[in-house]
């Protein structure tokens, strides 16, 4: 009887529900992991699908970012400049703005006493397309103050002689060649043969007069020039200088050599 229980119908039929219930519940399992799996996939494939919007949208946003405000060595640079206009972040070096050629660096003045009446003044300019070494273009200006009525001259020299020196004249007399400042070769010690005006005459801002007493002579002359004596814009320099009795040009009244370092 127990035997023939544990075979019968009912028996059989525990089993199969069993079995199926099992079979159900691995099923169920398996489409949940699955649709799990279809909805993970579908997110990843949303945010590679949106990613290139973000990186847009994040590049937009710094270069939004970087055109309101400055990097802190950028606001040093506007306190720096007292107002000017500062680099940006769009800026750099290729954009910023040259001086023009023409423009010159001018040194301050310097003096020089050549007597207890007469001082020299001095300062060499500098084009701003080169530098104090190679100095191309550069010239020197130079003002001549003396306590008095008199022609005066200063002169460049290699060996600090007379002879053999170029020299830059100015006469506030009342003759038809006073009143000028001229470049002029020393050819000799005697006054008849002393000058010779030079032929190419390329000082410039030069003049000569008498004012509350006192002759000033102002000239600018180019540091080279072809055919005349160099002057050196640094280490020393050869000059003479001399001063007359009156304002006619004639024989000397004062005169010395000395050197000078113009910067």
């Amino acid at each position: 009887y127990r035997h023939t229980d544990q075979l019968g119908p009912a028996h059989i039929i525990r089993k199969f529900c069993s079995s199926l219930f099992s079979a159900a519940w691995k099923i169920m399992k398996s489409s949940i992991l699955i649709q799990a799996l279809f909805v993970l996939g579908m997110t990843a494939d949303a945010k590679l699908a949106n990613a290139p919007k973000l990186l847009r949208a994040n590049k937009d946003e710094q270069q939004e970012w970087g055109r309101h405000s400055t990097t802190p060595r950028q606001r040093t640079a506007t306190r720096d400049n007292g107002g000017h206009r500062a680099l940006d972040s769009s800026s750099s070096s290729s954009a910023m703005s040259m001086p023009p050629i023409d423009e010159i660096e001018v040194v301050q003045w310097s003096s020089y006493a050549l007597s207890s009446t007469c001082e020299l003044k001095y300062r060499v300019n500098v084009p701003s397309d080169t530098n104090e070494e190679e100095c191309i273009g550069c010239s020197v200006s130079m003002e001549v103050i003396h306590d008095g009525e008199a022609w005066l001259g200063i002169a460049f020299s290699t060996n600090g002689r007379m002879v053999g020196s170029e020299a830059v004249i100015g006469t506030p007399g009342d003759t038809l060649e006073d009143g000028l400042v001229q470049k002029y070769d020393l050819n000799s010690k005697w006054s008849s043969r002393a000058l010779r005006a030079m032929d190419a005459q390329t000082l410039t801002e030069a003049s000569i007069e008498v004012v509350d007493g006192q002759t000033i002579m102002k000239f600018t002359k180019l540091l080279k020039e072809p055919g005349e004596i160099e002057i050196l814009p640094t280490g020393d320099n050869i000059l003479l200088y001399a001063r007359g009795y009156g304002p006619s040009l004639g024989y000397h009244a004062k005169r010395k050599s000395f050197g000078l370092n113009l910067m």
